[in-house]
Order: structure tokens, then sequence, then C-alpha cells
């Protein structure tokens, strides 16, 4: 955490400040996949990436949301419109 500390406090890009101090405040939960082996998570955050990249395009088309309702309702028709995901060569399919 040192080590990322001290690139978080020389770097000037604010996006990487961002993300550098994200992942000291949460860093134990990048490993939730080996403390938690009985979930059987999978150890890459593929899934997770695609649906973020999802509700981006999805936010950039709409341009915004009116109201905080609308946003719920955009992203619960999302989420069920993409309710399937596969893990792949991760071993828990069989």
């Amino acid at each position: 955490l040192h080590t990322i500390d001290a690139i978080r406090l020389n770097t000037r890009s604010r996006g990487l400040r961002r993300t550098l101090n994200g992942l000291m405040l949460h860093w134990q939960e990048y490993r939730t996949y080996r403390t938690h082996s009985d979930w059987r998570l999978p150890a890459t955050s593929n899934a997770a990436e695609s649906c973020i990249n999802g509700i981006r395009e999805l936010m950039r088309r709409c341009r915004g949301f009116r109201s905080e309702e609308q946003l719920t309702k955009w992203l619960t028709a999302f989420a069920i419109h993409k309710k399937t995901r596969v893990i792949r060569n991760s071993g828990y399919l069989k």
C-alpha cells in the first residue's frame, strides 16, 4: 500500500489519483474471491466490467435522466435485459 500511496501522491492525473485512492480504501474487497471461496466467485472482474460498460453506454445514449427514479427504472430494465452472465474458463461451470 505504501508504493500505491507514493504513486498516488506523485501523479498529476486526477483520474489515476481517484482510482488509486479507491484501491487503497477497498483493497481487501479485491481478494474476496479468496477469503470467501464458498461463494464460488470468479477470480476476474470481466462480468462486472462488461456490465459497467453497458451501463455507461446506456447513460451516454440517454444523455442523462430526469430524476433518480427514472435512472433506477432504466438500470433495472438494463439489469433484467442483461441478466445472464457466463463465467468462462473458471472451473465453476461443469
